[in-house]
């Protein structure tokens, strides 16, 4: 069933007047089966999904298979009806959202002085079939200070919760997180882990029980409970798999 029939939002509503370029870019065919190969590469080493925006000619130019396959799709269905396809599986009030986000970023990206834009990630969660995933976009190719090729980056949510729409800068210490509500990016610091924090987390990767992790770190089990509590409050999780997951889709291990 299309759930998105009845307000019918496709691709169309991604590529607007905030991302439109004045003309087509051409990329040598050589050069862009590089891209996908390199794509094809990540894809295979990681857990992590991919697709590619060619904003020249207003498509999605690459999508990784394992994206289809969390939906049961085949990516002969996307290559043959088009990424709208793709899009039937992301609810209406997240589709809604999705657009919103869409267009905050590239009037954030526009304001940006020529070629700053690529030092930003934004990132944000949202349902996709039955899952929640988190994206992670940003810009690749620049044609005359505005976005021509971007990359989007999909794995698995550590929330429960849609949103979560953040934009971080790699180049300072600030990061903007996007208010629904009063339709701005508000300005913060940037999110940072502690040094025992962010060793807390690898060791709990490796599968290290809170008395081990004690153990480990030459300190107390209340003390490595304190560390966790202070770990989940930060990051606004409610446990350490989501903890996790949190720390490594936003880059703070």
């Amino acid at each position: 069933m299309n759930i998105n029939q009845e307000e019918n939002i496709g691709v169309k509503d991604f590529f607007t007047e905030f991302n439109a370029l004045k003309n087509t870019a051409y990329f040598e065919s050589g050069f862009l089966k590089g891209v996908f190969s390199m794509a094809d590469s990540f894809v295979r080493t990681t857990e992590y999904g991919v697709y590619i925006f060619d904003y020249s000619k207003k498509e999605v130019v690459y999508v990784s298979e394992n994206i289809t396959q969390w939906c049961g799709l085949q990516l002969s269905d996307i290559n043959k009806k088009g990424y709208d396809y793709y899009l039937k599986y992301v609810c209406m009030e997240d589709l809604k959202m999705l657009v919103e986000i869409n267009n905050a970023g590239f009037a954030f990206w526009n304001s940006l002085p020529e070629g700053a834009s690529l030092n930003y990630v934004v990132s944000y969660d949202f349902r996709f079939g039955s899952l929640m995933v988190n994206q992670r976009y940003t810009p690749v190719i620049l044609d005359g200070g505005k976005i021509c090729m971007a990359v989007c980056v999909v794995s698995l949510s550590s929330s429960k919760a849609s949103g979560n729409i953040v934009m971080t800068c790699t180049k300072n210490g600030y990061r903007y997180t996007y208010s629904m509500s009063l339709k701005k990016w508000i300005k913060s610091k940037k999110l940072f882990l502690s040094d025992k924090e962010a060793e807390i987390i690898r060791l709990s990767i490796q599968g290290f029980s809170t008395s081990e992790i004690a153990e480990k770190t030459l300190t107390g089990t209340e003390t490595v409970k304190t560390h966790k509590k202070n770990i989940y409050r930060k990051l606004k999780v409610g446990s350490m798999t989501e903890a996790v997951r949190f720390a490594i889709n936003h880059n703070l291990l």
